[in-house]
């Protein structure tokens, strides 16, 4: 598609049977630095749960050498491309191509994708139901000291994240190879913020500790924020194929299909 003069790549998944007759969810998919759509189809397995759960799912292609979403957190390396409002135009393309039920538009994503997941849903907080978020942050510290931080959404959004404590591209405690970004810790007192939870999570383990889950689930507007941390996680998508040996993608569909838009 063309978005101001620029040529924009997707790739979109309609499940098998869509007629048309009844308006299905959708789940935007985004890919992280240097990957495309048709990898974040395949590594996330959202094209197989799409068919299995009958909703449409789509992967746009962010720009540059290497692809990376303009996050707004770090321009050095993001770019100046419109990415806002490239989603912006997918999603009313989207919605006026298919039948799509505007009260469960999601967003999700990995690593820059993440970022950008996190931007997206602060910008479009009136139109994304929840939001997926696999290896991101929410802002950066720049070279000159300065802080470059997501924009705060107009409405609370619900929220699920994942992190491994041994990523070695987006630092647990802050930092890392790219960017010097902002801790865990930080990016999820930003959410439980705007989402204005109170009271202490529900903690939980698995795993034989591997894996705590902080689920706050006291919060404005019945939104949620859980946090899934692997204390032997890298930079990945949690799968039952790596070192976490758990479905994100699972797990996220789970936490949208709870989440419509009120």
């Amino acid at each position: 598609m063309d978005v101001n003069g620029v040529k924009r790549i997707y790739r979109l998944h309609i499940p098998q049977g869509y007629d048309g007759a009844t308006p299905l969810p959708l789940v935007f998919v985004l890919h992280g630095r240097g990957g495309n759509g048709m990898g974040a189809e395949q590594g996330t397995g959202f094209g197989a749960k799409a068919d299995k759960e009958h909703f449409v799912a789509v992967f746009p292609n962010a720009l540059g050498k290497p692809q990376t979403w303009n996050t707004g957190v770090n321009p050095a390396l993001s770019g100046n491309a419109e990415d806002v409002e490239f989603i912006r135009e997918l999603m009313d393309k989207l919605e006026s191509s298919l039948n799509i039920d505007k009260h469960r538009i999601y967003c999700c994503g990995m690593s820059s994708g993440a970022i950008m997941t996190g931007r997206l849903g602060a910008e479009f907080s009136d139109r994304f139901a929840a939001l997926g978020i696999a290896a991101g942050t929410v802002g950066a510290k720049q070279k000159d000291g300065s802080e470059l931080e997501i924009p705060h959404p107009a409405n609370p959004i619900p929220v699920i994240a994942f992190h491994g404590k041994k990523d070695g591209t987006v630092f647990f405690n802050g930092g890392g190879p790219l960017a010097n970004c902002f801790p865990v810790a930080r990016s999820r007192a930003f959410w439980i913020k705007a989402d204005g939870c109170s009271a202490e999570p529900h903690r939980t383990t698995q795993q034989d500790g591997n894996l705590a889950i902080e689920d706050y689930n006291q919060c404005s507007g019945g939104t949620e924020v859980v946090y899934y941390i692997f204390a032997n996680g890298g930079h990945v998508w949690p799968s039952l194929q790596n070192m976490d040996h758990f479905s994100a993608t699972d797990a996220m569909w789970e936490f949208f299909s709870r989440h419509p838009k009120s």
